[in-house]
């Protein structure tokens, strides 16, 4: 009885402030080996400025799942680190592989089954080159990809095939990462009923996470739509008991539009971080101006919580733009948070170098925070 409360107690001990620091810098290091599989073909390190001919010309790969994916990975790492446990990961997002490819890479398995993609600058490089490019691997999980009995994707055969691989296997735990976009497909739809065929005495058991980015290939999800309450019961109809992972709300959001006013917000981020390290920032890089109306006033507009999900329902937005203020505010008078946003636009006569710019926008946050 004693050792099941010392178990117990171990397991509800939050992780400690090393081990966070670490699978943080880890994860860090995962998400930009994904990122650099999907757009670089030179220049791996970045240790010199970036140019057009280190981009890649054609783009393929989804970026969407590919940091929530690693953050499974490197959690279940730690688990089974700690209790010696026997899992399965199974990827089911489309075109996920720069995830699974980063953390194998990452762990030097990759380099020990292809020496060629050494753990180096030459290494790296042709590890990014090869990725999605004909005759080299593809953005799914091929069978040239280490470990893999499951490509991922469109199919939506993800959760079948992680039952398939719990029967019979009462030690094994298959976690299963399910896309938003996957989940949509027929086979998935019927396969999550197949945790009724599991013997708990002979059969391992299935852990499968739904990955809700919100979007497939050209659409948004149903399930990233619905009221959380609705999923909820769904999840629940299913069989399961779903607990919910979500980001902390930030202290305020840095938003822009533009090269250069992106430039100035990435530097007066990286400066606050460096100064004020608890103060939680959100970064926000408007592509697309449209997308700040409602989706009922253009074919490009963001619903009110989708809008909200990214400049939140009340915290302070600054948005550098280099142009009227009043055209963002006449794009967001009608959201929920438009008293909140603040636009900056920087006078080019006062603010000419970089660095300048940065510290407008920096002083141009203190003075928002101090205010609310």
């Amino acid at each position: 009885m004693a050792g099941t409360t010392e178990v117990a107690a171990e397991a509800a001990a939050p992780i400690t402030p090393d081990e966070l620091r670490k699978m943080d810098a880890y994860w860090h290091a995962c998400n930009y080996l994904a990122a650099g599989m999907i757009y670089l073909r030179g220049n791996p390190l970045l240790l010199e400025p970036l140019r057009p001919e280190h981009i890649k010309n054609r783009l393929l790969g989804h970026w969407g799942s590919d940091p929530g994916q690693s953050l499974i990975w490197i959690h279940l790492n730690r688990l089974i680190e700690k209790y010696d446990l026997n899992v399965m990961y199974i990827a089911g997002p489309g075109h996920g592989a720069p995830a699974m490819l980063a953390n194998c890479y990452l762990e030097g398995h990759y380099s020990e089954i292809y020496p060629d993609k050494s753990r180096d600058e030459a290494g790296l490089l042709k590890f990014f080159q090869q990725f999605s490019f004909p005759g080299a691997i593809g953005s799914h999980c091929t069978p040239e990809t280490p470990g893999s009995i499951h490509e991922g994707g469109e199919l939506g055969y993800s959760i079948s095939h992680a039952y398939g691989a719990a029967l019979d296997n009462p030690d094994l735990i298959v976690t299963v990462a399910v896309g938003d976009g996957e989940a949509e497909s027929g086979p998935l739809a019927t396969s999550w009923h197949s945790n009724k065929f599991l013997n708990p005495i002979r059969d391992g058991a299935v852990l499968p996470v739904l990955h809700l980015n919100g979007y497939k290939i050209a659409n948004p999800t149903v399930l990233a739509r619905i009221p959380r309450e609705e999923l909820e019961a769904l999840l629940f109809g299913y069989g399961h008991k779903p607990y919910f992972v979500e980001g902390e709300e930030p202290d305020a959001v840095m938003a822009c539009a533009g090269d250069i006013p992106t430039m100035e917000s990435l530097a007066a981020v990286a400066i606050l971080k460096e100064h004020v390290p608890d103060l939680k920032i959100r970064f926000v890089n408007v592509v697309d101006l449209f997308r700040l109306m409602l989706e009922t006033e253009h074919p490009h507009g963001l619903s009110d919580r989708d809008f909200d999900s990214l400049f939140t329902t009340d915290k302070p937005v600054i948005f550098n733009f280099h142009s009227y203020a009043s055209l963002i505010h006449q794009l967001t008078y009608r959201r929920t948070n438009h008293e909140n946003i603040h636009v900056r636009v920087i006078n080019r006569r006062e603010a000419s170098t970089l660095r300048s710019s940065s510290q407008f926008l920096i002083r141009s946050t203190a003075s928002v925070w101090q205010s609310t």
